[in-house]
């Protein structure tokens, strides 16, 4: 019966490790809601991490969005 309990104390692990998971992804992403409701870090294209005070992480990714919009626009989907 040692078997089991290995399998038991695995499964305890599993979960250990699976709520440190969630309980990091639940703190990367509130950081970068954050990030994204100052307009501050994050590019508004691909977020990508940009220079604070920076919309777009370059003009290429500017460009995009903005083409994007336009888009979205004459289809009569503004944004």
């Amino acid at each position: 019966m040692v078997f089991m309990a290995d399998m038991a104390d695995m499964s305890e692990d599993n979960i250990a490790v699976e709520r440190v998971a969630s309980v990091n992804r639940a703190r990367a992403n509130a950081q970068r809601a954050e990030a994204i409701r100052m307009g501050l870090l994050v590019c508004r294209n691909c977020d990508e991490t940009t220079n604070l005070g920076q919309g777009f992480c370059d003009s290429s990714c500017r460009d995009d969005f903005e083409q994007i919009q336009h888009l979205s626009r004459i289809n009569g989907r503004g944004i």
